[in-house]
Formats: structure tokens, C-alpha cells, sequence
């Protein structure tokens, strides 16, 4: 919120650079990553995570991009959007479900897990289609610089101080996953829907998720070699 900011040139690009960096797609590359080290045994704290983590990820990057919008901030606007949400409010309806006990018909939980199962993979296919040459030349440095804070420096910044409190073997896996995987799909979404420059947010989708491939190898070959995992 306060270093991102000054490299942006226009107001609708300081939020989705500062949502490139908070945001990540936990779900989708943290789960993967803890089942395939610790078995299925892992995904119930896995999943307990990414239940915290998405709202989260959502408020801050709904409050960021909001803050950013206007040269006057109406704070009052600001908490009013987060609390209309869609992403936000349908989290909120998921919790509810959980701490009720409450279940939808299985017809109905069939058809959402068929769909949630290739939402982000056919996001990201669309995405990589539709990015072109000159459209990442021209926006190079503002996607080099994300991609770098978001799946190295942020990454290690974290790790060593899990470390040092003591964060071993998953819950290290877990915390790893959250801050070094790429950027949600959804970080388009949101920036569409409040007038952002979605095309920048499509594009830090597009190179973090590519590079993310050669740096989480690197990451957990790294922490396997060190005996952390």
C-alpha cells in the first residue's frame, strides 16, 4: 500500500498492482502441493487455511482497490463495499453453512464442485489467449516488479520468519503456498467489476502463474535439500 503505489503511472493501476501482490491462488496450488508431500491426511488443515485466507485475501484486495479509486477516500464507501461483495459475501454464506451444520441437496453440491473444478483452469486458459506480445512489453516493468514480490521477496520474507518461529514440515508447506502462489484469477474479476484496469490484473495472473511453475519448484527443492520439509 505504500511502495507499490508511487511506480504505477494512473490511479486505476495502484490497486491491481498492490491486489498482484496480496492475492494468491492458495487453493488451487497450496492443496495440490500439501496432498502430494503429506497425503490426503494434510488436506483437512489445508482446506481450514484457505477457508481463513480467502476473506481475507478478498477484504484487502476489495479495501485496496477501493482506497485507490478517488482523489477524496470515503471510508464509509469503502466498508460499504466490502460488506456487498459478491466474493465476500458469498465467504460469508459458505461459514454460515459450515458453523450450522447446514447442507445443500447433493444434487445441487455435485453441480457447484463439477463447475468449481474447472473454473480456474479454464480462467487461465482464456486469460493466456487473450494476452499478446505488445500488451506485456508495454506493461514490462509493472509485471516483472509483481512477479518478483510476489513469488520471491514476499515469499522469503515470510518463510524466514515462520522459521524462526518454529514452523516446520506442512504448516511451513502451507505458509509457503500461501504467499508464494500466483495470483488469483479472481483479482480479474474484482478489478473489472470496480473499473480497475483488469487487462494489467489479467496480465499478473498470466506471468506470475507461468513463472510460478519454474519458482515452486525451486522453493520446495530448496527446503527439501535444507530437511524443512
Amino acid at each position: 500500500m505504500i511502495a507499490i503505489p508511487p511506480f504505477a503511472k494512473s490511479r486505476d493501476r495502484k490497486g491491481v498492482l498492490v491486489q498482484g501482490v496480496i492475492r494468491s491462488n492458495f487453493i488451487f496450488f497450496g492443496l495440490p502441493m500439501a496432498i502430494s508431500l503429506y497425503g490426503k491426511e494434510s488436506a483437512g488443515i489445508a482446506s481450514l487455511l484457505g477457508g481463513l485466507a480467502s476473506p481475507l485475501f478478498n477484504v484487502i484486495s476489495l479495501f485496496s482497490l477501493e482506497f485507490f479509486m478517488g482523489e477524496e477516500r470515503d471510508y464509509s464507501k469503502i466498508v460499504k463495499a466490502i460488506l456487498t461483495n459478491q466474493m465476500i459475501l458469498a465467504s460469508l454464506l459458505g461459514l454460515l453453512f459450515a458453523l450450522t451444520n447446514y447442507s445443500l441437496p447433493p444434487m445441487i453440491v455435485t453441480f457447484l464442485k463439477e463447475v468449481a473444478s474447472i473454473t480456474t483452469p479454464l480462467a487461465l486458459i482464456v486469460l493466456g489467449a487473450s494476452v499478446t506480445y505488445s500488451s506485456l512489453k508495454k506493461n514490462s516493468f509493472a509485471l516483472i516488479m509483481i512477479t518478483l514480490l510476489k513469488l520471491i521477496v514476499v515469499p522469503l520474507v515470510v518463510v524466514l520468519v515462520a522459521i524462526a518461529f518454529g514452523y516446520r514440515e506442512l504448516e511451513l508447506i502451507l505458509i509457503l503456498a500461501l504467499f508464494a502462489s500466483p495470483a488469483s484469477v479472481t483479482s480479474l474479476t474484482l478489478a473489472q467489476q470496480l473499473d480497475q484496469d483488469y487487462n494489467l490484473a489479467g496480465q499478473i495472473v498470466v506471468t506470475t502463474t507461468s513463472a510460478s511453475l519454474l519458482t515452486l519448484f525451486v522453493w520446495i527443492s530448496v527446503f527439501l535439500k535444507l530437511s524443512l520439509f
